[in-house]
């Protein structure tokens, strides 16, 4: 499953909550692409591992990142 969560239309399309949804629903394996401004990869990195999932960079560039979580 693959997100693009670089355009929120509104606050509860937030990409911090959707992030937390998909790790809330248990999916074993996710990509999103997010803006590194808006979800910063430490940040996604910690939450990911209060979680039980691992945190990889996939690409990155200028201001946008893809990140794949992964349930350890």
């Amino acid at each position: 499953m693959e997100v693009d969560l670089t355009k929120s239309a509104s606050c509860s399309d937030n990409p911090v909550t959707r992030i937390l949804n998909l790790l809330n629903e248990g999916i074993k394996e996710f990509i999103v692409i997010v803006r590194k401004d808006t979800v910063p990869f430490d940040f996604a990195r910690l939450v990911a591992m209060k979680k039980g999932y691992e945190v990889e960079k996939l690409e990155e560039a200028e201001i946008i990142v893809k990140l794949r979580f992964k349930k350890k």
